[in-house]
């Protein structure tokens, strides 16, 4: 009896389900044992008896960037022109890889015998490397993690293979944002962005994502060897800061400004002069060296765009606007300051009563809570 392509059989479940590990870096192409992927004549050749198996065989091909391929039909009940032709299709129109790196497929079918050999030529639009550099990711915890990675090294494209998505566009752009406001000391202006999905529907896809930075990558890298090396004057490694301690360091070494372009960390700690956004993204760098966990808040103040931070102790998550001289608000306080809104993904700021009340250092005066700003953290008779 003639061997089975049992292992080829599982090739689109595994490919089509997502099952690889979330943060798997490169495209994994799954390679069964050469004794279930050959025929029994000619081990060069695959083999196929029903549609499924025809299908993954085409499938199997494209993961490994061939251009050519033989596939042997035993036992073949179905229209096998028509077949072959719907199986190509199949693979470059609703495949995630077929649909990315796949020109078109071409094929002959010849009689011999008891089977029928199938030559298959297939034409790519993207090379092998391209197709080795696809990463693959389930969840948006995970697509950020990659965005961050490739922001931080200024890479012009990062492409992803995403299992389980059901999202569009713009969901997609909001996670890029997400992750250049995580990622302050490689923020030097919002990249242009590109996106391309393959195919266009289904759960599962995979997204190419463009990213044109606003100067060629010596300079920033030159700029993020600038910006490291000032944080490092301000917080040395493995030196300890209160989120306070962080915040007076970063007033006393930059002053606010109202020009738009003053919006990077960069402004702030090399240049020394930064608006509302630079100021954010400088304070949560700051703190990231401290090892505090902050965040940058992309809100509004009296209607109109606005950022600041949320830093989290162990005491809770509080509001710091280092632009208004705003430091450790609760929600409901920084919303009795001034027309304040953001959107519900951040941290919750609260402690269940209102805080105590006192002046912030800075630039202009607000609220605080003195535990928190003192030690980071609130004493027992102020919960």
């Amino acid at each position: 009896m003639k061997q089975r392509l049992c292992a080829l059989l599982l090739l689109p479940v595994l490919l089509l389900t997502g099952c690889q590990t979330m943060l798997e870096r490169g495209y994994s192409s799954v390679q069964p044992h050469s004794q279930s992927l050959t025929a029994r004549e000619d081990p060069s050749a695959l083999e196929a008896e029903n549609y499924q198996e025809l299908v993954s065989a085409v499938l199997y091909l494209v993961t490994q960037h061939a251009e050519s391929g033989i596939v042997r039909l035993y036992n073949y009940t179905g229209d096998v022109e028509a077949d072959l032709t719907a199986a190509c299709l199949e693979v470059v129109q609703k495949d995630p890889l077929g649909a990315f790196a796949v020109d078109y497929i071409k094929h002959e079918v010849t009689r011999i015998v008891s089977y029928y050999e199938a030559n298959v030529t297939i034409s790519y639009q993207r090379t092998a490397e391209e197709m080795g550099q696809i990463i693959s990711v389930t969840g948006s915890s995970a697509i950020k993690r990659e965005l961050r990675d490739a922001l931080a090294a200024f890479a012009p494209v990062v492409t992803l293979r995403i299992s389980y998505f059901a999202e569009d566009d713009e969901y997609l752009r909001s996670l890029i944002y997400q992750a250049y406001y995580d990622t302050p000391q490689s923020a030097f202006g919002l990249p242009e962005i590109s996106l391309s999905l393959y195919p266009e529907t289904g759960i599962q896809r995979i997204v190419e994502i463009g990213l044109t930075y606003p100067a060629e990558v010596e300079t920033l890298v030159q700029r993020q060897s600038e910006l490291e090396a000032a944080a490092a004057r301000l917080l040395p490694d493995g030196a300890e800061a209160t989120a306070r301690q962080v915040y007076d360091l970063l007033l006393g070494q930059t002053a606010l400004s109202s020009d738009p372009d003053r919006n990077t960390a960069y402004d702030a700690l090399v240049n020394g002069l930064a608006n509302d956004e630079g100021l954010a993204l400088a304070y949560q760098l700051l703190c990231a060296r401290a090892d505090l966990t902050c965040t940058v808040v992309q809100g509004t103040l009296t209607e109109q765009p606005h950022f600041w931070n949320i830093v989290t102790t162990d005491s809770g998550s509080r509001h710091v606007d280092a632009s208004a001289g705003l430091y450790a608000l609760t929600d409901l306080q920084l919303v009795d300051v001034g027309a304040y809104q953001w959107g519900s993904s951040y941290p919750i700021c609260r402690d269940g009563r209102e805080l105590s009340l006192a002046p912030a250092a800075g630039h202009g005066s607000g609220p605080l809570s003195e535990n928190f700003a003192e030690n980071g953290e609130e004493s027992e008779n102020n919960p």
